[in-house]
């Protein structure tokens, strides 16, 4: 098999033109010259130093341009697409298949090189590149995401169930909003939901069974509106919780008319009414609503727009939660780029009591720094919210039982002569084969910081030796 080796640099040739780089470059020079499937060599350059280099291991080498706005390959290194053009135009050599060695790589062997022809002319694919474990697994990037929002949706219970706790109030102070008042437009109280009362502090239902949550400091403390005076109820921010019994709690929910939030109501469908909602405890910002068609079971979410700083895709996941926990029907995931909508789902809700929801905004590629996986076999493992290893058949719970997957390598590649212009499109569709590059031998040298890694796989290697 014929190798070609393109040496062309970007921003890094003082890093190879000392000693020691034109040494390094050697190595990998040294290695496809010893190679017995290897029967001709040649390397590509724009630099004279390095075709004196060559000469001096009786390599051939070409001094050529190269244009870079046609060097526009991911994967090869730089120089490749010229560097065949000449091989075939201009020396008119002809071959079937071709070898692109990087000089980047010291640490490549005779064997490997062998071992990779070998595996290539034995393998169904067209292409076979050197590939690395990748250390950003797909199951790390599906997790990589900005949180939006988190919440708890309270469902409301019947409006019928809101005037026995506003005359408890009536009971105790001179309050503004009467229940004569549209009180239903006003006030929304939940259903039940589990609350340990006696770990809040609160050892017994008292006098009026309704209490207002404060915070001081870390500690956080439930005072009974009966131990409130009358002159300064009105100026504290609701909600106010309910004592239901021992283990149960309601939330009794105050929504100003001017809440830019419960403003929706009247601009979303005649047919749609409140059915929950998130809040904070100072009311200050209302983060999401529920609505129900009244005509139906359909449920629909809304999203303060306030919360939408980015146009990027965002995945909605919600968990009904009854009375007794997590319910397994009814879970939902939506990815979508627009929240600013109504987003309909269906769920029974019988013995909802409220619903869990995340809200995130999906990363991009220009956001973290990801490497983009070798694309892997498909049935490695199935299924979206429960994944099963297809190899082992068992449940994966974590990282350690997923199988690796792999990403390109960069020190070689072998390929059909005639796929050379479309390589980068073969290897994303999966039309390439993969040798595994251990630790020992993977290494693209493109920065000091490299070299430093490289002198201590070197170090490290020969005190295991």
């Amino acid at each position: 098999m014929i190798a070609i080796i393109p040496v062309f640099f970007e921003d890094d040739r003082e890093l190879w033109s000392g000693v020691e780089g034109k040494g390094l470059m050697l190595k990998p020079f040294e290695s496809v010259l010893n190679a017995r499937k290897i029967k001709k060599v040649i390397i590509f350059t724009n630099d004279n130093s390095i075709c004196n280099l060559s000469k001096s291991l009786n390599i051939d080498s070409y001094m050529i341009d190269i244009e870079t706005e046609t060097e526009k390959s991911e994967l090869l290194p730089l120089g490749t697409y010229s560097s065949v053009r000449y091989l075939q135009e201009i020396l008119k050599v002809d071959f079937w298949n071709l070898m692109i060695l990087n000089f980047r790589n010291p640490l490549i062997t005779p064997d490997l090189i062998d071992e990779a022809i070998s595996k290539f002319k034995l393998s169904k694919t067209p292409v076979l590149i050197s590939v690395k474990k990748s250390i950003d697994h797909p199951v790390q990037l599906n997790a990589y995401y900005r949180i939006v929002d988190v919440g708890f949706i309270h469902i409301f219970d019947n409006d019928e169930a809101i005037p026995p706790y506003l005359q408890i109030l009536n009971d105790h102070f001179s309050m503004k909003h009467t229940p004569n008042q549209r009180f239903n437009l006003l006030y929304k109280v939940t259903r039940p939901f589990y609350f340990d009362w006696e770990a809040r502090g609160v050892q017994q239902k008292g006098e009026s069974g309704m209490y207002i949550r404060t915070y001081e400091g870390l500690s956080i403390r439930y005072i009974p509106v009966d131990q409130i005076s009358n002159d300064t109820f009105d100026e504290i921010l609701r909600p106010l919780w309910i004592y239901d019994s021992p283990d149960k709690a309601r939330i009794l929910i105050q929504f100003n008319n001017h809440e830019k939030l419960y403003s929706e109501v009247s601009r979303v469908d005649k047919n749609l009414r409140l059915a929950g909602s998130a809040f904070s405890d100072n009311f200050n910002h209302i983060s999401s609503l529920l609505f129900k068609d009244i005509k139906g079971v359909e449920y629909f979410f809304t999203f303060n727009p306030e919360d939408f700083s980015s146009s990027h895709s965002h995945v909605l996941r919600a968990l009904p939660v009854g009375s007794s926990g997590p319910l397994e029907e009814g879970i939902i995931e939506i990815e979508a780029d627009d929240f600013s909508e109504p987003i309909p789902f269906q769920y029974e809700d019988k013995d909802i009591c409220g619903i869990v929801y995340s809200l995130l905004n999906v990363a991009q590629d220009d956001t973290y720094d990801l490497c983009e996986p070798f694309p892997p076999d498909e049935r490695l493992w199935t299924g979206s919210t429960k994944k099963i290893n297809v190899k082992t058949g068992k449940e994966i719970m974590g990282r350690q039982d997923f199988p690796d997957v792999f990403e390109p390598e960069g020190t070689f590649f072998i390929m059909r002569a005639d796929l050379i212009s479309s390589f980068d499109r073969e290897v994303s569709k999966g039309n390439a084969d993969g040798l595994i590059m251990e630790e020992t031998n993977s290494i693209q040298i493109k920065s000091r910081f490299d070299l430093l890694r490289y002198r201590a796989i070197i170090r490290a290697s020969s005190k295991h030796s």
